[in-house]
């Protein structure tokens, strides 16, 4: 999954307060355009954008969401989630995921296990293991 960086037009310094601003006065659209073109998952455009509107006239500056999701879309990038598993932008948005705090995963320092077949799984986990 190729991922588009996130660039720091939005908020380059500071709190992003001049930005989060603006975006109260209308042009929210632009900061959500470069939202959308950096998120790893591209579904449900309309309720994303409905959702990133009220997001950021509630308060929550552009450049708080774009380094969140640029946390976000490096964990994904590091751990090559496949896209089915990548969270809709609309429930990122909903669940204010901006504000995690992303652990490395398993691929970024863990041991992640792949197995063609339940019979290869039961061998590594033994008989009695849960799969």
């Amino acid at each position: 999954m190729e991922s588009v960086p996130v660039s720091k037009t939005l908020g380059e310094e500071g709190s992003g307060e001049g930005n989060l601003q603006s975006c109260r006065n209308g042009r929210w659209r632009a900061a959500f355009d470069e939202f959308w073109k950096a998120y790893p998952r591209k579904v449900g455009k309309a309720a994303a954008m409905r959702k990133y509107e009220v997001v950021v006239k509630g308060g929550v500056a552009p450049a708080a969401i774009l380094a969140g999701l640029a946390r976000y879309s490096e964990k994904v990038r590091v751990e090559r989630t496949e896209t089915r598993f990548v969270v809709h932008p609309t429930t990122w948005l909903n669940q204010g995921r901006w504000e995690d705090e992303e652990a490395p995963g398993p691929a970024a320092g863990g041991r992640r296990y792949s197995f063609d077949s339940e019979e290869e799984a039961r061998k590594h986990y033994g008989s009695s293991g849960k799969l």
